[in-house]
């Protein structure tokens, strides 16, 4: 990988890591009143070391996932979106169910709908940071 795109790389994951953990919290309703602004700026540090997820460095498999994913094909952001779908609606909730954090189907579906949000204003944001750099990639791609 070049050095201009595993600063794109970097850069991806630390966006998702600044949007996706403030919106969870937000979405999730974990903070109230003033505490508000101290969750904004801690949550990405706690989603950094599995604090949310309750596995540490959670972040991990989806940061991999999609550095395997880019190395086959080169998309980059279809890689991003499944690695995060792949991640957190599917591999999640089933470490969730196994370690017995979920009692009911209800709380099942409460999960993925938070994820859901999540991940869309996540993967929107990201794309409107990174479409510029996503669409010089695919040419070079399709150049080569």
């Amino acid at each position: 990988m070049k050095q201009s795109n595993i600063k794109l790389f970097s850069m991806i994951w630390g966006v998702h890591l600044l949007i996706y953990y403030p919106v969870y919290s937000i979405v999730n309703g974990s903070n109230k009143g003033f505490e508000k602004l101290y969750y904004l700026f801690l949550t990405p540090l706690a989603g950094l070391f599995g604090f949310f997820e309750r596995v540490p460095f959670f972040i991990c498999l989806p940061i991999l996932l999609m550095l395997f994913l880019i190395n086959l094909n080169h998309k980059w952001y279809l890689n991003h979106i499944f690695s995060v779908i792949f991640s957190y609606l599917i591999v999640y909730p089933i470490v969730y169910e196994y370690t017995g954090l979920i009692h009911s189907i209800e709380s099942t579906i409460d999960l993925l709908k938070t994820f859901s949000v999540c991940l869309i204003i996540s993967c929107l944001v990201n794309w409107l940071i990174f479409k510029k750099q996503y669409q010089r990639l695919r040419q070079q791609e399709t150049s080569h």
